[in-house]
C-alpha cells in the first residue's frame, strides 16, 4: 500500500503487549507473533522510506506517530520514520522513535528540539539539565555517528517511563536501517550539506524497574524449563497466558 497514510500507535511503557498488537499498525505482526522465530524479548519494527516508491507490502509512504500515553501527560512525537516497541514478556519495556520522515538542516533540527524540549516541560519533570538550542560544537567527535545529547524527563506522577532525547548526525550514520538514525533515505555524497535526525528513547525510569522486568521474563523461561540466561521463549506462550506471574510476584504490574 502507498498511500502516503500516517500510521499513529499508542503506546505507553509496560502497556499489555496484546493491547500494543491489537492496533492497526501493527496487524502485521499480529500473527506473525505465534510463529516460531518471535521470542519474549523482541523488538517490534515499523520503518518508512523517507523517499522514493520502493516500498514493502507493510509500508504507506507516510510518517508514523508515536503518542506515548498517559492521562495526565500524554506526548505525540512529530511523524517519523522508524518506531520500535520491545517486548519483555508480556509488556512493553522499551520504546524508540526517529523523526521526522526526511534528514533536517542544523536550523531545522534546532526548531524541532526547541518544540520537543517544550513538550515535555509541560508535563514531564526534567531529569538532570536539559539543553538549550543546537549547535555544530555541540555534537560528539568520536568515531561513528556524531550526536548531541538533548537531555532526559520522566514521565510525570511517578510513571514508569523516563525519555532520551538525542539529535544524530544523519551523513555520519551507519548503513543499517535498524540502527538509528535508520537510514531509508537515498545515501548522501561526502560533499553533502549536514543533515540531522531525532531519535526518542523511552526506558524503565528505575533500576528496580528495569530488574523486575527482567526477573518475570527470567521466571517464565526457568518455569517452562528452559536456562533463563540462555533460551529464549516463544513469544505466543506470553500472549496466551500474560496474567502469568511467580509465586509471590511483588514487581507491582
Amino acid at each position: 500500500m502507498n498511500d502516503s497514510t500516517p500510521r499513529i500507535v499508542s503506546v505507553a511503557l509496560l502497556q499489555p503487549a496484546a493491547e500494543l498488537l491489537a492496533q492497526e499498525p501493527m496487524a502485521y505482526y499480529r500473527e506473525d507473533m505465534r510463529g516460531p522465530d518471535n521470542w519474549d524479548t523482541m523488538p517490534l519494527y515499523l520503518t518508512e522510506f523517507a523517499s522514493g516508491s520502493n516500498l514493502k507490502p507493510t509500508m504507506t509512504g507516510g510518517p508514523i506517530v508515536l503518542r506515548y500515553q498517559d492521562r495526565n501527560c500524554p506526548i505525540e512525537l512529530p511523524g517519523g520514520r522508524q518506531f520500535m516497541a520491545g517486548l519483555e514478556g508480556p509488556v512493553v519495556g522499551r520504546i524508540s522513535m526517529v523523526f521526522p520522515m526526511e534528514p533536517m538542516t542544523l536550523a531545522e533540527a534546532r526548531q524541532m528540539v526547541a518544540q520537543i524540549v517544550g513538550q515535555f516541560d509541560r508535563g514531564w519533570p526534567r531529569v538532570g539539565k536539559v539543553r538549550e538550542g543546537l549547535t555544530e560544537g555541540d555534537f560528539s567527535t568520536d568515531a561513528g555517528t556524531k550526536v548531541a545529547t538533548i537531555g532526559r524527563w520522566r514521565q510525570c506522577g511517578n510513571g514508569p517511563a523516563q525519555v532520551h532525547i538525542t539529535v544524530r548526525h544523519y551523513n555520519s550514520s551507519t548503513g543499517s536501517s535498524f540502527t538509528p538514525p535508520a537510514a531509508l533515505s537515498a545515501p548522501l555524497s561526502e560533499d553533502a550539506a549536514d543533515r540531522f535526525l531525532i531519535y526518542a528513547n523511552f526506558t524503565p525510569a528505575t533500576q528496580q524497574l528495569s530488574r523486575k522486568l527482567s526477573e518475570l521474563v527470567s521466571s517464565r523461561r526457568a518455569a517452562e524449563g528452559l536456562d533463563p540466561a540462555y533460551e529464549d521463549l516463544p513469544a505466543a506462550i506470553w500472549l496466551d497466558d500474560p496474567d502469568w506471574r511467580p509465586a509471590g510476584w511483588d514487581g507491582g504490574f
